[in-house]
C-alpha cells in the first residue's frame, strides 16, 4: 500500500502497491485539465482510500459519459479520477507515486492528438487513436495481471 498527500497535506490517498495498468492519455480534455498529456495508473476503485478536505468535479468526457475528478479544496492538487466508461476503476496521476512506482506506460489512448515532440515509449503494448474501447483495454489489463 502506498500513501501520499496533496501539495498542502490536507488530502490523503492510499493506493495498492501495484497498479493494474500504466497508461498515457493525449485527449483534448487532458490537455486542458493536466496541462498536456496525462500519465496515470489504474487501480480498482474499491481499493483506493481518500481522506481529508476534498472536492469533486464531474463533467461529460469525450465518450459522452461522466468523468469525476477528486482534488484538494485548499491547494487544488488532483488526486484521482473515475471514468464512468470503465466503472470500478480509478486513475491516479503517475506523478503522485513517482518515487514508489516507476512509470512504464503500456497503453496510450487518443494518440491522434499526441504532441509531435512526444515519442513512443518502448514499454507500449497498444496505441489507440481514440479511447481504445473498454473491451480491448480490459483484455490488456487481464494480460498484464497474468504476466506478473
Amino acid at each position: 500500500m502506498h500513501e501520499k498527500t496533496c501539495f498542502c497535506g490536507n488530502l490523503n490517498i492510499k493506493t495498492p502497491a501495484k497498479p493494474l495498468l500504466h497508461f498515457v492519455c493525449h485527449c483534448k480534455d487532458c490537455d486542458a485539465l493536466w496541462n498536456g498529456l496525462y500519465m496515470g495508473f489504474v487501480f480498482p476503485t474499491d481499493e483506493i482510500k481518500l481522506s481529508g478536505d476534498q472536492r469533486n468535479y464531474s463533467y461529460e468526457a469525450g465518450s459522452g459519459l461522466k468523468l469525476e475528478i477528486d482534488f484538494c479544496e485548499t491547494c487544488g492538487t488532483r488526486m484521482a479520477s473515475r471514468p464512468e466508461i470503465v466503472d470500478g476503476l480509478t486513475y491516479v496521476p503517475a506523478g503522485l507515486l513517482k518515487n514508489e512506482i516507476e512509470f512504464t506506460p503500456h497503453v496510450e489512448i487518443f494518440a491522434y492528438n499526441k504532441y509531435n515532440w512526444v515519442g513512443n515509449a518502448s514499454s507500449l503494448k497498444e496505441s489507440f487513436n481514440h479511447n481504445g474501447t473498454v473491451e480491448r483495454i480490459s483484455a490488456i489489463i487481464e494480460a498484464m495481471a497474468s504476466d506478473s
